[in-house]
């Protein structure tokens, strides 16, 4: 679903900057207008909005605060969520930093 999303906000104007944990996946949204970073904390610094879609709670808690943590771009930036992990998943990371 992230790739849809991102080539949509693409074409829709927005400036997006796209990470994924597999480069060679997000290589054609480069054709779409969207840049590729090579970290998640690339694509997040200086965003006012973080999108994170992935696979499970502890894909989700590896980019937001593992190896080149995005996390700490978030500042005033408005993370949404979006991936399907649950309730009790997505109220722990109300606590990540």
């Amino acid at each position: 679903m992230g790739m849809p999303m991102a080539r949509n906000l693409a074409g829709a104007g927005f400036v997006v900057r796209a990470w994924n944990r597999s480069s060679e996946k997000a290589e054609v949204l480069a054709g779409a207008g969207v840049t590729l970073c090579d970290t998640a904390a690339e694509a997040a610094h200086g965003a006012h909005v973080i999108i994170t879609m992935l696979s499970d709670a502890d894909a989700v808690l590896g980019v937001m605060e593992g190896a080149g943590e995005a996390i700490g771009s978030l500042h005033d930036a408005v993370w949404l969520q979006m991936s399907t992990i649950g309730i009790a998943a997505t109220l722990s990371l109300r606590t990540a930093r």
